[in-house]
């Protein structure tokens, strides 16, 4: 039998591997010396085995550290969610070589994700939620996992076909592994990030967990940061809105004019396609349209001016009118046939009560750029409240407008009665006249 040395690679009492001789040459065997040698070698070789596994690890902690400061720098220096994330998830897929991403936001006073940014091979692309669209998170049980946990997990088919399978993009067999994230901001989760794999061999290690984390992190913090610029961007233009509105209504009265300025700050501060203001008349039940306005380029087709709707055929209309209330609703366009409906085809509107003196007049339709417009609770706020001005506007020139005739009606009258009194003295004057003649002959006679 060959006899082997194995020498034991120790470093600081602790087993780190084994130096294995093979037999000395044939007539020969180890001396004490080279025994000792041997040992003194082990732990020369234990301790660069050491230095060489800290070189690595400080090589990749490097690495991380910058690519969290590359990271970090490119997501500070945007003030665009939508950039951040387009800049997260292409850090992402280029450190951990992934094939997908998706980031959702979350919105936890409706309980439900909706997919903001989505990249993937085109041939996969088909298979993954559309942008703007929200996540079912019924079939999605781990997205909900991460984001009340607030704790990223790794999931591969080839580890835990089960548990792989609550991933939905995962079950259709194009990917392999995914990576869930959350987006926490303050300690409250505002968002999630799926990286996916599709190498069946490839899962996502702890240290991988972690770096991913990290940089999903700054993209947490730099995305509420924007986010809330946003929101005060945003409410000063709408104060400004709302106050160019007010100085229209105090300085208009004719009411197409006045709502046609209104109109286009609700366009423009609600970011929508178009607005139609229409009027109730309550007695027939039914909406007239008549006044439209909307961006030069936007796919706006609300139907002509002048068309008029029974609210029979118009339930939507209905519950805004009787319920008071602003609804979104997805119909198809008017001049789309019924048979060739598709889902790209439908258009989306936020359908608004004209409530003047605590009586509704009418309603103003906001068409969306596309049918995935999600309003939110804010928006529909701001657009009833914007409504209202218009609503103000409406009455102030239907006063001003009844007051103008009533008016008319009092300049005639008092002209028509000016030109009888008129006619009355004249009268009077020829009969004074004649009397006075009369008199005159019986004093002459």
């Amino acid at each position: 039998m060959d006899i082997v040395w194995v020498v034991p690679l120790v470093l600081e009492e602790r087993l780190i591997g084994l130096l294995i001789l093979g037999p000395p040459q044939e007539g020969t065997q180890y001396k004490r010396e080279a025994i000792e040698w041997l040992h003194i070698l082990a732990d020369q070789i234990a301790v660069a085995i050491h230095n060489a596994h800290q070189h690595a690890r400080a090589l990749d902690r490097l690495e991380e550290l910058n690519t969290l400061f590359e990271a970090g720098t490119a997501v500070s220096n945007s003030l665009d969610p939508d950039e951040i994330r387009d800049i997260i998830a292409t850090r992402l897929m280029t450190a951990f070589q992934a094939d997908g991403c998706i980031i959702s936001q979350w919105e936890p006073q409706d309980q439900r994700l909706i997919t903001r940014l989505v990249r993937f091979p085109q041939d996969k692309l088909p298979l993954a939620p559309p942008s703007g669209s929200p996540q079912n998170l019924g079939d999605f049980p781990l997205a909900m996992q991460v984001l009340q946990k607030c704790r990223a997990i790794a999931v591969a088919m080839a580890d835990s076909p089960e548990r792989a399978g609550q991933v939905p993009l995962l079950r259709t067999g194009l990917m392999s592994a995914a990576l869930l994230l959350p987006l926490v901001s303050r300690d409250d989760p505002v968002g999630l990030v799926e990286l996916y794999t599709a190498d069946p061999h490839r899962t996502f290690s702890e240290q991988e967990m972690d770096l991913a984390q990290a940089l999903v992190n700054q993209a947490a913090i730099a995305i509420a940061n924007a986010r809330l610029y946003q929101q005060e961007v945003r409410r000063t233009e709408e104060l400004t809105a709302l106050l160019r509105i007010q100085a229209i209504i105090a300085s208009i009265l004719d009411i197409r004019g006045a709502l046609a300025l209104i109109a286009d700050q609700m366009v423009r501060i609600l970011n929508v396609a178009g607005c139609r203001v229409s009027s109730w008349d309550q007695d027939r039940d039914q909406v007239i349209s008549w006044l439209d306005h909307h961006l030069p380029d936007a796919s706006w087709t609300p139907g002509p001016l002048g068309t008029v709707y029974h609210l029979d055929d118009r339930p939507d209309f209905r519950q805004v009118l009787e319920g008071r209330t602003p609804v979104v609703v997805t119909v198809p366009p008017p001049e789309q046939p019924s048979t060739a409906l598709r889902p790209d085809t439908m258009q989306t509107y936020l359908l608004l009560p004209l409530i003047a003196r605590d009586e509704v007049i009418g309603l103003i339709e906001l068409g969306a750029h596309r049918p995935q417009r999600v309003f939110t609770e804010w928006e529909m706020k701001l657009g009833q409240t914007l409504a209202q001005q218009a609503a103000v506007a409406i009455e102030n020139a239907r006063l001003y407008e009844e007051l103008r005739i009533e008016r008319r009606n009092l300049e005639r009258k008092v002209d028509a009665r000016t030109a009888e009194l008129a006619q009355a003295v004249h009268a009077l004057e020829v009969e004074a006249s004649k009397r006075q003649a009369i008199l005159e002959s019986v004093a002459d006679g």
